[in-house]
Order: C-alpha cells, then sequence, then structure tokens
C-alpha cells in the first residue's frame, strides 16, 4: 500500500525491483511463471501489460498519495450516529 512497502518486500523477500522485470517477483507471480502464481486466475494479457511497463519505468509512485489508517473505517463508523 505504499512505495516504501512494495520496495522493502516481505517474508519472501522483495517484490518489485524498479527498473527491473526479470528480478521482481510480483512480475514472475502475475506471469505464472514459478512457484507463486497470482492472482489464482491468470491475469488478461492486457492487465499483466499494464504492469510491466511500470516496473520497467522505475514503480513510480505519487508523491502526494495519502493513504487512510487501516482502522480508519472502524473508527469512522464508531463516530456515526447509526452505531451510537
Amino acid at each position: 500500500d505504499t512505495r516504501a512497502n512494495v520496495l522493502k518486500g516481505g517474508d519472501g523477500g522483495v517484490v518489485v525491483v524498479p527498473g527491473k522485470l526479470a528480478d521482481s517477483q510480483l512480475v514472475a507471480a502475475i506471469r505464472h511463471a514459478g512457484d507463486v502464481k497470482m492472482p489464482a486466475q491468470k491475469l488478461p494479457d492486457a492487465e499483466r501489460l499494464a504492469l510491466e511497463p511500470w516496473v520497467t519505468m522505475g514503480a513510480p509512485w505519487p508523491a502526494d498519495a495519502v493513504l487512510r489508517a487501516p482502522d480508519a473505517i472502524e473508527r469512522a463508523a464508531a463516530k456515526h450516529w447509526a452505531f451510537q
């Protein structure tokens, strides 16, 4: 959900290596080339081909992207009159 997290990766390592399709686990997963195949049903070529240039371009991310806190919906609902 953030560029920093995408570049940091997770338990399985780095997910996206900016500019390097061959080293990006995300690309291998959406191509269904390797152990991890995501999503379970292969993406249509048009959708897969939309992600690959993004990695090649260096995985640009909008600097002004602001994400809500994971519990934002629960906190808003708790304040809403219908849930009081």
